[in-house]
């Protein structure tokens, strides 16, 4: 009897570090006192104010010390990050929008909602950022990992291929987180090639970020390159191993029990990462024999979250192995119609078809196509290609 996938062969991450809520705050420096300068006015302009008559003046409020704001506001966000209410400094920023600097005043609420949990928020002000030409590529490098994080592929397609239209490589001196999160979403988009020239070459440039290396893991696990994957993902820095993606990944590739936290230790929001924890929740239920814990926990997620190809197929499988044929087959057709380019998939439904149907020439698709999306296990399965390849004996 074929093996059917793993319950955790589909639940990898790739991690783009500016994307998880990190423990420093990015400020923008104080502008320059010649940024802070007026432009003067054109000559024809200076003509044309003289020829006016000049009215009588009256009282105004004089105008606002912006220089001063942008300095206490960078000083009061520190102060009210150490105390752990950032979101206090907020309005300081919304005073500085109609100052030279708006830009910057909307990218640090971007920074104090992202740190404060709300992605939709932060995403919103970066937005808001990201829409100004030229590209604020910090902007752009937190936008791209909100999208990562909530599995919104469809919106981080759009902005890579933006940032970085398809055939072009990143320009010199782009910023590196920026980079790195590209990278990432070019192994989501199952683009691995691409992924890996711009890893490599940040590497050789030496400005490769810590979210480098695991991206590089991850990329080697998607490879089928299990070894690999393990061994690099043992080299990350100490920052980046101990983020919740990391600990999941590896416990998914190494089966190292006990060292996942649960998945409410999970923000919502982060519907990519939650996605991950539930299919982890739901393997412990299955190792410990409790198909029915495990279907129940998959099928309580399979609606409310944006990244459901795993969960279904994966509930699949739980239905599976307790005889409900009909509902396995619902959710593995499922699982491979909305997301194709997903190999458990493939391969989960190719199990179906081969040992529950007898169908061994619709088997035969999924598994080529297993194959030929480059799952970690398709050494294997090209043998149980082979093997059903071979004419029946008479």
């Amino acid at each position: 009897m074929r093996e059917s996938a793993a319950l955790l062969g589909a639940i990898v991450a790739a991690l783009a570090l500016s994307s998880c809520a990190t423990q420093k705050i990015v400020l923008a420096p104080t502008p320059s006192v010649e940024a802070r300068k007026e432009p003067s006015l054109p000559s024809a302009r200076v003509d044309a104010v003289k020829a006016t008559p000049v009215p009588v003046p009256t009282p105004s409020k004089p105008a606002p010390d912006y220089s001063r704001m942008y300095s206490e506001a960078i000083s009061r966000t520190k102060e009210a990050f150490q105390r752990g209410s950032v979101k206090e400094a907020i309005p300081l920023w919304k005073a500085l929008e109609e100052s030279p600097w708006h830009g910057e005043a909307v990218f640090h609420q971007g920074i104090i909602l992202h740190l404060a949990g709300d992605l939709e928020g932060a995403a919103a002000a970066y937005r808001r950022v990201g829409d100004l030409p030229p590209v604020y590529e910090p902007a752009a490098a937190n936008l791209l990992g909100i999208y990562l994080l909530r599995g919104n592929l469809r919106e981080a397609r759009i902005l890579v291929d933006r940032l970085l239209p398809p055939g072009s490589e990143p320009a010199p001196g782009m910023l590196p987180e920026l980079q790195s999160n590209i990278g990432a979403a070019l192994v989501e988009f199952r683009d691995p090639d691409r992924a890996a020239r711009i890893f490599l070459a940040m590497q050789a440039k030496g400005i490769a970020p810590p979210s480098v290396s695991w991206n590089m893991a991850v990329l080697a696990y998607r490879n089928g390159d299990v070894v690999t994957a393990r061994r690099m993902a043992s080299m990350v820095p100490s920052e980046v191993g101990s983020l919740w993606p990391v600990i999941a990944s590896r416990f998914a590739w190494e089966r190292e029990s006990g060292k996942v936290p649960p998945p409410g230790d999970v923000p919502a929001a982060e519907r990519r990462i939650s996605a991950l924890a539930w299919n982890l929740a739901a393997f412990d239920e299955y190792r410990k024999g409790n198909l029915q814990g495990a279907e129940g926990i998959l099928a309580r997620n399979k609606e409310n979250n944006a990244h459901v190809s795993e969960i279904v197929s994966n509930l699949g499988l739980m239905q599976l192995e307790q005889g409900k044929w009909k509902e396995a087959r619902e959710n593995l057709e499922k699982a491979v119609g909305d997301d194709p380019g997903l190999p458990e998939g493939w391969l989960n439904l190719g199990v179906y078809r081969e040992v529950y149907e007898g169908n061994p020439s619709e088997a035969l698709k999924c598994f080529n196509r297993y194959v030929m999306l480059n799952g970690s296990r398709k050494d294997e399965v090209r043998q149980w290609i082979e093997w059903l390849q071979k004419p029946s004996p008479r």
